[in-house]
C-alpha cells in the first residue's frame, strides 16, 4: 500500500499517537444543582404581554413565501380546532 492510499484510508486524519490516553467509558450525566431563576414569573409575564402588544400593534413582516404558508396553514388549524371546540361545547 502507499502513503498515498494509506492517507486516503485514513480519512485525512493521520496516525493517533502511539501514548493517546484511552477515552473514559461512556456514562450518563446528571445536574445536580437546581435550574437558577433569571426572572421571577411576574417579570417573564410582563416580557411576554409586551410582546403580545407590540406583534399586535406593529405587526409582522414575512418576506418568504414558504413561511407565509407555514403561517396560514397553523392559523387555519389553530382556527379549525377553536371553532370545533366551540360546537362541543355549547
Amino acid at each position: 500500500m502507499t502513503v498515498e492510499a494509506k492517507k486516503r484510508r485514513e480519512g485525512g486524519r493521520g496516525r493517533r499517537a502511539p501514548g493517546r490516553l484511552p477515552q473514559l467509558p461512556w456514562q450518563s450525566l446528571t445536574n445536580p444543582y437546581a435550574p437558577m431563576e433569571v426572572l421571577s414569573a411576574d417579570q417573564l409575564e410582563a416580557i411576554h404581554l409586551t410582546s403580545l402588544r407590540i406583534l399586535e400593534e406593529f405587526g409582522i413582516e414575512l418576506m418568504s413565501p414558504g413561511a407565509v404558508w407555514v403561517t396560514f396553514c397553523i392559523s387555519f388549524t389553530c382556527r379549525q380546532k377553536s371553532s370545533a371546540q366551540k360546537r362541543v361545547s355549547v
